[in-house]
């Protein structure tokens, strides 16, 4: 109908994604790295052990989806409407786990309450 054929083609839309994710999960990924490398250098501000928080393992969970997705789709092994579906339920269900460390205010480093 009228809408649908303005609509750019499935094909430009699956390469417009693909190119900002090859731009936005390198930035990501230097973002986690220069985080890790401040707390490493930083220790008196975080507990010995803020690496065990659930907000990490979290962050973790994302960069491997990330990662995982992005070469997926670059060697050209998944495509299209699978890939999405792929993305859609692993980042739905980060995200309801972010939310559920909100809501249960989760700020726990190991056995000590963070003071941030």
């Amino acid at each position: 109908t009228g809408m649908a054929q303005r609509l750019p083609s499935l094909e430009l839309l699956d390469k417009t994604l693909f190119h900002l994710i090859a731009i936005g999960f390198p930035i990501f990924l230097v973002t986690i790295a220069f985080g890790v490398a401040w707390a490493v250098n930083n220790p008196e501000l975080l507990e010995p052990r803020w690496y065990l928080a659930p907000k990490y393992f979290f962050t973790a969970s994302t960069l491997i989806l990330f990662a995982s997705t992005f070469y997926i789709r670059k060697a050209g092994l998944l495509r299209g409407p699978k890939l999405a579906y792929i993305l859609f339920i692993g980042f739905t269900l980060l995200l309801v786990g972010w939310i559920l460390l909100e809501v249960f205010n989760t700020e726990i480093y190991g056995t000590v309450e963070a003071s941030i």
